[in-house]
């Protein structure tokens, strides 16, 4: 990357691959959002799970340094996560106050929110708080890679409250991760999907991201070596990411919060291509 005036270009060799690059200011995680993880110890340990750090802030920090952000008129959005510590009913109950103090100060500020749900009453109660986008996960393409990497929700459930919640928050307003790169077909990525966004789902599909905290643990759980994933393979499922969405008259753009508008950690149908 080199500077091109006021902004820069990536050359491939010396040919210029692209032009007119811009630095995006992050001030929380995401481009023009407030990321806000409530807790960041988790019971589960998920093999994959990178994200406990152990530091832990109160909500009153939680709301502050948000609310700060907003006042400078420096995010337009919000999205709440959190990992399940010491259990999720205490989890759950956070995220609802939170959202509830925001939407009643901030009307216009949309909320977004990644929590673990079990049944349909936490995700009424998430959307009566204030929130206007949810994220539950199926986290894997496949129930097998699932179960050797999760413990803590029967799958199956996961795709009931999925369903579920489209009938809340409303058709483009529900995602999901699913997470590839594990020894899955990619016919068993696009089936998911399909599947997901027949449910008027908009799943996220994002590369697992292996590193040398969590990668021994992920193959002893799977009981093989997680196999390389090319970037034309990337980029083909991305391409039939696209494909399936507009076949279900759906799309990552309308979404205002979380991980489709941001865009940084994957190629998002619609945005990037």
């Amino acid at each position: 990357m080199v500077k091109s005036g006021n902004s820069y270009r990536i050359l491939d060799g010396k040919c210029v691959f692209l032009d007119d690059i811009k630095v995006i200011p992050l001030y929380a995680h995401a481009p023009e959002q407030v990321f806000l993880s409530i807790e960041n110890r988790c019971i589960y340990n998920c093999p994959f799970c990178t994200s406990q750090s152990g530091i832990s802030f109160d909500d009153k920090q939680l709301i502050s340094f948000a609310e700060s952000l907003i006042e400078q008129k420096k995010c337009n959005s919000i999205a709440i996560t959190s990992g399940v510590y010491p259990n999720n009913r205490i989890v759950l109950n956070r995220m609802v106050k939170i959202i509830e103090y925001f939407d009643k100060n901030y009307p216009d500020i949309p909320i977004g929110v990644e929590p673990l749900v079990d049944n349909r009453d936490d995700i009424i109660a998430l959307k009566n708080a204030g929130a206007d986008e949810i994220k539950i996960n199926v986290q894997f393409a496949t129930k097998d890679i699932f179960n050797r990497l999760c413990s803590y929700v029967d799958y199956d459930s996961i795709h009931r409250l999925l369903e579920f919640a489209v009938q809340i928050f409303g058709e483009g307003k529900v995602t999901s991760n699913i997470i590839y790169g594990l020894g899955e077909r990619d016919e068993e990525i696009l089936q998911k999907i399909d599947e997901l966004a027949s449910l008027g789902v908009v799943p996220t599909l994002r590369k697992i991201r292996i590193n040398d905290a969590n990668k021994g643990e992920i193959e002893n759980a799977l009981g093989y070596k997680i196999p390389n994933t090319s970037f034309r393979r990337i980029l083909n499922l991305a391409i039939h990411h696209k494909r399936i969405l507009k076949k279900h008259n759906l799309s990552t753009k309308s979404f205002k919060t979380m991980c489709h508008p941001c865009g940084c950690c994957d190629i998002v149908p619609f945005i990037d291509l």
